[in-house]
C-alpha cells in the first residue's frame, strides 16, 4: 500500500451488521486476523469488536504476540458518519474521548518486526488512560521497561540492561528512571517535563532532565566506538531551552570510511504517496465505489507544532584524553585535547585545540610518520579549523644515505598550505613527489643520463615494491592484531625493514616495541627498542626507553 518493503501476512475475517437509518446508522461487528505475521514476527492472536452508535466509534481490540504478553485497546472516540450524504463530520475540540491502553508484559522483541535488531529482550508494562475531550484528553498512567536488552551489531549497540519508568499526568511527564548498561558502564537519566497545557501539544512550560554517564559505551563497534564519563543537563522554560555539562571521552576509535558509509546508508528514505491514493487521484472517481467526503464547513483546529527543541541553546565541555583514534585506509591518528561545543539557536560553534599525539599517513604507498600536530577550532558559523601538522618520511638514497622529508600542513581546513622540506631547505612539489616515488630529486630523473637511470631502474622498482608491500603489511597486521599502533617499514630494498607495534596498557600508559631486521651497519642503531610512555599531566609525559645500546 505504501510502496515500502514490508512483509505482512495474515487472513482477515470480518463481520458487520448495519441497522438504523441513513441519518442515524448503527454499526456492530468484529474482526479477527489469523496467521498474522509482520516481517517474520508472528502474532498469535489479533482481533476485537467495533461498534458505532450515537456519534461514537467504540472498540475493544487485543494483540497477543508470539512470545508472550498482551496489548489491549478499549474505549471510544468521536465519529460522526452520515450515510444519507455519504459524509464524515470531523470531531470538534469539545467532543469527548475515552481510551485505555494496557500493555501486559508486551515483549520488546515485537519492535524487531519494524526495526531490525539482533537481540531484543525484556518487556513493556503500561497502563495509560485518556479520559477527556479532544482538546483536553487528560492522559494519566505510567510506562515501564523491564529486563530490557538490546543488541544491534550494525551500529555497535550492545546494551546489556535497559530499565525505564515514566509517569504521565495531565500537564507533566516525569522520567523517574532511565538506566542503560553497556559492557562495563552505565547511563542514568531522570527529571520532569512540565507543560503549559496537555503534553501531546508540545507546549512545554519547563523542563529539567539530568543525564549521567559512567564508563558508558553508546556504541562499541570494530570500526567506531566511544566510552563516556560525565554529566549533562537539559533545562528549560517557555520558549527557551539550554543544556550544559562536562563529558570525558575516555577512549574512542573512529574509522572514517565505515562511519561515512553508515551515515550515507542510514538516511531514512522518503515515504512516497501511497499507491492506492495515487491511483485514486489519477482516476478521480471510480463508478462502482462508495466515497465518503469530510465536511469542510467545520472550523479547522489550530495546527499543533512541537518546536520547543528547535531553539535549544547551551554548551558542553568535551575532554578527549589520549587513546582516542581517527582512522581510514590512508591514515591513523591518535588525538587528545579539550573542546567546548556551543549551540546557538541557528548554528553550532566549536572551540579548543586537539593535539595529534602520534600517527601515520600514507602517500603513494609511502608512510609519513606524524610526530606533532594541532587542530584548532576557533568558532564561527562555518566549520573551518586551523591546521598545524608535521609528518616525516625517511628517504634512503641509492648511496644508502638517509634523508628526512618533512611535510608541514598549515592554514585552515578549506585552504590548507602544504610545504615540503629536506635538510632545512624547502622543496617544490615536483622534487617532493620525486623523492616520495623514486628516492631522488627531479634533476636526477631528468638529467639525461639514461644509462644511469636504466642501471638504477631495478633498485627504484625494488624500492617502490618494498614500500607498497610494507604499506599493505601494515594494513593486514593492523586488522589482525588487537593493538593501537602498528607499522611495517621497508627501506629502498628488502634487505632491511623495521616493525613497530604499540598498545595502551591503560589510558595513560603506552608501550611500544620496535624491531629492526636486516643489515644495519650504523652502530648507533639498536636491533630493537622498547619504550614506555606515561602521562603525568596533559602537558608532561615520562618516557622510558630500553635497548641493547641505550637505556634511560
Amino acid at each position: 500500500l505504501f510502496n515500502m518493503e514490508q512483509d505482512i501476512k495474515g487472513v482477515l475475517d470480518m463481520n458487520m451488521y448495519l441497522r438504523g437509518t441513513a441519518e442515524v446508522p448503527v454499526l456492530e461487528g468484529g474482526f479477527n486476523v489469523d496467521n498474522a505475521e509482520f516481517n517474520g514476527y508472528k502474532i498469535t492472536e489479533m482481533g476485537g469488536t467495533i461498534n458505532y452508535a450515537d456519534n461514537k466509534l467504540e472498540m475493544d481490540a487485543g494483540v497477543v504476540p508470539q512470545d508472550s504478553g498482551l496489548l489491549e485497546l478499549t474505549g471510544y472516540i468521536p465519529f460522526n458518519m452520515r450515510l444519507d450524504s455519504m459524509t464524515v463530520v470531523p470531531p470538534t475540540g469539545t467532543d469527548s474521548v475515552n481510551l485505555k491502553v494496557v500493555a501486559d508484559k508486551l515483549p520488546l522483541k515485537i519492535i524487531s518486526a519494524f526495526f531490525p535488531m539482533d537481540v531484543a529482550e525484556g518487556y513493556v508494562q503500561s497502563d495509560i488512560v485518556v479520559d477527556g475531550t479532544i482538546n483536553n484528553p487528560n492522559p494519566v498512567g505510567e510506562l515501564h521497561i523491564v529486563d530490557g536488552k538490546v543488541n544491534i551489531k550494525k551500529y555497535g549497540i550492545d546494551y546489556r540492561s535497559v530499565l525505564a519508568t515514566i509517569h504521565f499526568e495531565k500537564e507533566t511527564v516525569t522520567v523517574d528512571t532511565i538506566l542503560v548498561e553497556s559492557q562495563d558502564g552505565t547511563m542514568f537519566a531522570e527529571g520532569t517535563i512540565g507543560f503549559n497545557s496537555q503534553f501531546y501539544k508540545g507546549d512545554i512550560e519547563s523542563s529539567e532532565i539530568q543525564v549521567k554517564f559512567e564508563n558508558f559505551h553508546p556504541f562499541n563497534h570494530r570500526y567506531y566506538n566511544m566510552e563516556l564519563t560525565g554529566d549533562m543537563a537539559l533545562h528549560g522554560k517557555k520558549d527557551s531551552v539550554y543544556f550544559d555539562g562536562d563529558v570525558n571521552i575516555l577512549e574512542s576509535l573512529i574509522y572514517l570510511p565505515a562511519v561515512m558509509n553508515l551515515i550515507g546508508s542510514g538516511e531514512p528514505p522518503e515515504i512516497p504517496v501511497p499507491a492506492l491514493i495515487s491511483e485514486m487521484e489519477r482516476t478521480n472517481v471510480i463508478p462502482d465505489s462508495v466515497i465518503f467526503q469530510f465536511r469542510s464547513d467545520v472550523a479547522e483546529e489550530k495546527e499543533v507544532k512541537f518546536n520547543y527543541f528547535q531553539n535549544i541553546q547551551g554548551k558542553v565541555k568535551v575532554f578527549i584524553p589520549r587513546n582516542s583514534w581517527i582512522k581510514n585506509e590512508q591514515m591513523r591518528f591518535e588525538i587528545a585535547g579539550d573542546m567546548e561545543m556551543i549551540k546557538h539557536r541557528d548554528y553550532m560553534e566549536l572551540f579548543g585545540t586537539v593535539d595529534v599525539i602520534r600517527g601515520q599517513y600514507e602517500i603513494f604507498g609511502k608512510t609519513f610518520v606524524v610526530d606533532d600536530g594541532t587542530i584548532t577550532f576557533q568558532g564561527g558559523k562555518e566549520f573551518n579549523p586551523r591546521l598545524n601538522l608535521v609528518a616525516n618520511y625517511n628517504v634512503r638514497n641509492q648511496d644508502r644515505s638517509d634523508n628526512e622529508l618533512t611535510l608541514n600542513v598549515t592554514g585552515d581546513l578549506k585552504e590548507p598550505k602544504i610545504n615540503f622540506m629536506m635538510a632545512g631547505e624547502t622543496l617544490n612539489e615536483g622534487d617532493a613527489l620525486s623523492y616520495i616515488l623514486f628516492g631522488t630529486n627531479m634533476d636526477a630523473l631528468g638529467s639525461g643520463q639514461e644509462a644511469a637511470i636504466a642501471t638504477s631502474a631495478g633498485s627504484i622498482a625494488t624500492g617502490a615494491a618494498a614500500s607498497v608491500l610494507s604499506s599493505e603489511l601494515t594494513k593486514l597486521l593492523g586488522k589482525t592484531f588487537n593493538v593501537d599502533y602498528i607499522e611495517m617499514r621497508a627501506g629502498s630494498s628488502f634487505e632491511n625493514a623495521t616493525f613497530v607495534v604499540g598498545k595502551y596498557l591503560t589510558n595513560k600508559l603506552f608501550m611500544s616495541y620496535e624491531r629492526r631486521f636486516g643489515d644495519f651497519k650504523d652502530e648507533k642503531i639498536a636491533e630493537y627498542e622498547v619504550k614506555l610512555e606515561y602521562e603525568l599531566f596533559s602537558f608532561l609525559f615520562l618516557q622510558l626507553a630500553g635497548s641493547p645500546i641505550n637505556n634511560g
